[in-house]
Parts: C-alpha cells; structure tokens; sequence
C-alpha cells in the first residue's frame, strides 16, 4: 500500500520497516509495472532513494515481458528540505498492535546458547516492527537538511571520537580534545550556515513579498 500496490506481503512489510529506520524514501510510479496473466496488474518495481530529490518514476511499456521498467530524473543538487517519514503514534492502532505481538511472539522461547539467544532477539525486533507496519500510521513531513561538506564530516567524527573516547576512560585529555572540537566544529557550522542563507537571501529584493517571507 505504501508503493501504490494493493497487496500486502512479509517481504514488504520488511521492506517499508527498514526505510522508515534509515530515513530512506520509496518512489513509485502511479502507473502498474508488473502484469501476470493469472492476476491484476500491480506495481513490483519502484526506486529508493536518500537526500536527494528526483522525479515521478514512470512506468514504460518498452520491453515485451511482463515487468515495464521505471524511468526518472535525479537531480544533482541535495535537498536542502528532504522529507522526513515517520510513526504517527497519535493515531495507531494500539489494540492491533497488541494482538499482533499476542500471536506472533512467543512468551517462552528455549534459549540456552548464544545463537539462540541472537536469534530470539532478531525474532523480537522485526515482529515489533512488523506490528508498527500494520497498526501505526505513517506520515511525512518537511524538515530542514544542511548536507555538511567533508571537511566539517570529518570534524564531526573527530569530536565524536573524542566524546566517547573521553567517556570511557575519563582521561583529561581527552575531554580537552573533544571540548576543542566542539568549538571548531561549531564556529565552522555557523559559518556554513550563514552562508546558505545569505545565498538564499541575496538574490531576493528586500521591498519584495518573498524576502519576508522566506525570513
């Protein structure tokens, strides 16, 4: 249902599951891809997609098999407003998702190895997730994304690094290092982020709508 198809299966219940965890974005024609001679025509191929914009995938009726391909457009420049898909837990379904751990889980598993132990962990994961599919709303939003240059990526992990090196150990030294960081990373950002709004301001007339409008 999330792709404009009409079934519903455990592969895309996976599916939908891991893109909502990654922030990942499923983009589907509105036009069937796929059309079995022993069923209704229904759309099996889409493109997934993260920070970036593109256009409405269509379907093209270019091949004799029973799959079209999907053709569209990947713009080059990120999206600085990406939108951001998520549980809306204001209107779930709390009943079903209770029934759906009910029959699914089991209370009791034999757990006596390490192995087992993994197993049953997973298990639990994705039948939590498989009820949040089926009882959660899911919903998007805008949000503002500023895609950070290298340079300040690497001065991201560096004072990640030294926060947690600094909480495992409690070394002075290192809770210098990454106060140190924090200051430099910061005094970057703000520079990045001045910059992309005087580039947006700029070019705007400031007796026009616009200009107040976007401040």
């Amino acid at each position: 249902m999330s792709w404009n198809n009409t079934s519903v299966n455990r592969n895309g219940s996976t599916l939908l599951s891991y893109c909502l965890n990654k922030a990942i974005t499923i983009n589907y024609p509105n036009q069937p891809t796929h059309f079995p001679y022993n069923s209704f025509p229904s759309v099996l191929d889409i493109m997934l997609s993260q920070c970036c914009t593109t256009s409405k995938p269509q379907s093209v009726p270019a091949f004799s098999s029973d799959h079209n391909p999907i053709v569209f457009k990947v713009h080059r420049h990120p999206d600085l407003s990406a939108p951001k898909t998520f549980y809306d837990y204001k209107y779930a379904n709390w009943h079903l998702f209770q029934h759906s751990l009910d029959t699914a889980l089991d209370l009791n598993p034999p757990i006596q190895t390490t192995l087992e132990l993994d197993h049953t962990i997973a298990t639990f994961t994705w039948t939590v997730q498989q009820a949040a599919v089926r009882a959660i709303l899911v919903t998007t939003s805008k949000c503002n994304h500023l895609t950070l240059p290298p340079n300040l990526s690497y001065l991201l992990k560096l004072k990640n690094y030294y926060r947690h090196r600094y909480q495992w150990s409690r070394q002075p030294l290192f809770h210098y290092l990454f106060q140190l960081f924090i200051q430099i990373f910061s005094t970057h950002l703000t520079r990045l982020c001045n910059s992309k709004w005087s580039s947006v301001l700029g070019p705007i007339h400031t007796r026009s709508p616009q200009f107040w409008k976007v401040a």
